[in-house]
């Protein structure tokens, strides 16, 4: 195994492609890389990234054959895709992802699929300072993990977020761990978290402030064949209303068949919706170990 570096290089407007015919059996290592506007391919190779800020550019990530890793440690994204496919393990620490407010942009700015463990820790999504208007001009954030064996996102920040998609963070088919992590000011339609279908969640010691959704799951919104747990967790002023009378369930709204929520030493305060002001539960959804407190 050789190591190869590429250090203090700026990428402006230009496609580069590294890949195991270029670097055979290597462990690609990025440090203080500057990119803009720029598509970044790395492909079959382990992968290191740190101390780089990529601005309006695409970083991808395609292992394969679920053996590479990926680490991305201490970057700035700025209106930037990445797109992480069938690698072994992909671990980002320590990030700053932000959003040019009001650019119209399509897909996902963080999407992980078909790979075996991915990770967020101590990493900061949004706007955390609530400078920018939300309402007014939108920060198109979101993210999407799709048939990850297992992920977790810990002592990680989602903060006044309006995504272009229906979530802040749709999950599909893949187990998601989440452990001290305050998730606030966020806006979304259906759900700031979503399980859309055979999903498990669980949310460890975290906070949900003053989110809010137009139609469905003021926090979370479960689908068909998923499963929810919440333990330790604070959920405030979280809101799922619309005119018309069509918002549902202020923190969770779960449909569909083989749905189970739980509920652990949680506390629920000053949610709203027009209908469920804190739960808003299916006849083929079950929910246990529930506390409320203060819902209108």
């Amino acid at each position: 195994m050789c190591i190869t570096i590429i250090q203090d290089v700026i990428f402006n407007g230009t496609n580069r492609t590294f890949d195991s015919y270029e670097f055979k059996d290597s462990t690609l290592i990025m440090i203080n890389i500057s990119s803009h506007k720029s598509k970044i391919d790395l492909s079959s190779i382990d992968v290191h990234i740190s101390d780089s800020l990529f601005d309006e550019s695409i970083l991808l990530v395609n292992g394969g054959n679920n053996t590479n890793e990926l680490n991305i440690i201490n970057c700035t994204f700025r209106g930037t895709q990445i797109i992480i496919s069938s690698v072994a393990s992909a671990h980002i620490s320590f990030n700053h992802f932000e959003d040019y407010f009001g650019d119209d942009k399509e897909g996902y700015m963080l999407l992980v699929k078909q790979t075996n463990f991915f990770a967020i820790y101590n990493t900061l999504f949004g706007n955390v300072d609530g400078s920018v208007n939300v309402r007014d001009h939108k920060s198109y954030l979101n993210m999407r993990l799709e048939d990850v064996i297992r992920a977790e996102i810990k002592n990680t920040t989602l903060a006044h977020i309006v995504p272009n998609q229906n979530s802040v963070l749709l999950v599909i088919g893949s187990r998601l761990h989440i452990e001290n992590c305050d998730v606030f000011g966020n806006i979304a339609t259906y759900g700031i978290i979503r399980a859309h279908q055979n999903t498990n969640i669980t949310s460890i010691n975290s906070t949900f402030t003053s989110n809010a959704v137009s139609h469905q799951g003021g926090v979370f919104r479960v689908g068909a064949g998923s499963f929810l747990s919440n333990k330790d967790c604070v959920f405030l002023n979280n809101t799922a209303k619309r005119s018309g009378g069509l918002g549902l369930g202020g923190v969770i709204y779960a449909s569909g068949s083989d749905v189970l929520i739980r509920n652990e030493r949680c506390l629920c305060q000053y949610s709203r919706a027009n209908y469920g002001s804190c739960f808003f539960i299916s006849s083929n959804a079950m929910m246990i170990n529930i506390k409320v407190s203060i819902c209108t």
